[in-house]
């Protein structure tokens, strides 16, 4: 149950016309995003290939309903790939 449950979850986090981003310098770019999901204990692993020059990727969640971003999850160092 719990597997379904965030398998459901990735899918209105990253298939529902959200937008997954990268910004340093003012210059945007796009981050493609690998998900994987463990069962127990319960986690999701996020995947991204690294881009050279990025000094840093801020990490935000938000719900299907969530009028906004909030407050960054994490912030890990450009070098970072999960």
């Amino acid at each position: 149950m719990k597997k379904h449950l965030l398998l459901m979850l990735i899918i209105i986090l990253f298939l529902n016309n959200t937008d997954l981003f990268a910004q340093t310098y003012s210059r945007s770019i796009t981050v493609p995003i690998y998900a994987s999901v463990q069962e127990s204990p319960a986690k999701i692993i996020l995947k991204w290939p690294g881009e050279q020059g990025i000094t840093s990727y801020t990490i935000f969640k938000k719900t299907k309903d969530a009028g906004s971003w909030g407050t960054a999850y994490a912030t890990v160092a450009g070098t970072d790939s999960s």
